[in-house]
């Protein structure tokens, strides 16, 4: 016998080749042929995938010389695979056993990606919680800026921008994982309202694999309170004499 393994998705995957590239969560379909090049009718079947598991256990089947026979098999891929097919076709006893393998692979477009976030808090050192708040005028405030990987790339390298506080980082080196995060911390004492966007861009060498993201915050600056009530006025100097009010 002769076996054919293909990957396609749906009913292409018998017109598929032995490699297909998806992205993670895609469905796909497996086409195993088999075919029986030589002179003896044989009446069973088993199929086993490496990945897969046992697709056929003795299935009963007349498959003639020359004949073929096809079956299919669809999983979700979320990681690269390569497998490897066995078919075994046999006549009761066992008998007249033949086997034939062929394999498939599929591998994972790269998706690199980023997000992120940006809160604004007072307290030194810490991410805070909100992205929006109110202070006294020369209030020292901190920005926390976090960017998490939410791509399948690893990104190497990382620039950050704030529209108001101008580059944070340029081509800082750090290995970010895809389904990891890292923060940044900046303090800056405001004296007036501030809606500041940041911009977080992370890349490999080359550059490639650039993605970016961005994010705001606001701090409003509460303006001091001055009374209004006027001072009492005490009198007047000499009946002709202004009056002063303070």
């Amino acid at each position: 016998i002769a076996l054919t393994k293909t990957v396609g998705l749906g009913a292409a995957a018998c017109d598929g080749a032995d490699s297909l590239e998806v992205a993670a969560g895609t469905e796909v379909t497996y086409c195993y042929r088999v075919t029986n090049t030589g002179n003896v009718t044989l009446t069973r079947h088993t199929l086993e995938d490496s990945a897969l598991g046992a697709l056929l256990t003795d299935a009963e089947q007349e498959l003639a010389p020359g004949a073929t026979a096809t079956i299919t098999e669809s999983v979700v891929i979320t990681a690269a695979v390569t497998n490897t097919a066995t078919w075994t076709a046999f006549n009761p006893g066992p008998s007249d056993v033949a086997t034939a393998t062929d394999s498939a692979t599929v591998t994972i477009l790269r998706e690199p990606a980023v997000a992120l976030t940006k809160t604004v808090g007072t307290e030194a050192g810490s991410c805070a919680d909100a992205s929006e708040i109110s202070v006294a005028r020369g209030t020292a405030v901190v920005y926390c800026y976090t960017v998490a990987n939410t791509g399948n790339v690893p990104l190497a390298f990382h620039d950050l921008t704030d529209s108001e506080l101008g580059p944070l980082l340029d081509g800082l080196a750090f290995d970010l994982a895809p389904g990891a995060t890292t923060s940044v911390l900046h303090t800056a004492t405001l004296t007036a309202t501030t809606i500041n966007t940041a911009t977080w861009t992370a890349y490999n060498e080359g550059p490639a694999d650039v993605v970016t993201a961005t994010a705001l915050a606001t701090v409003t600056v509460l303006e001091p309170e001055i009374d209004g009530t006027p001072a009492e006025c005490t009198g007047l100097a000499s009946p002709d004499a202004p009056v002063t009010r303070t």
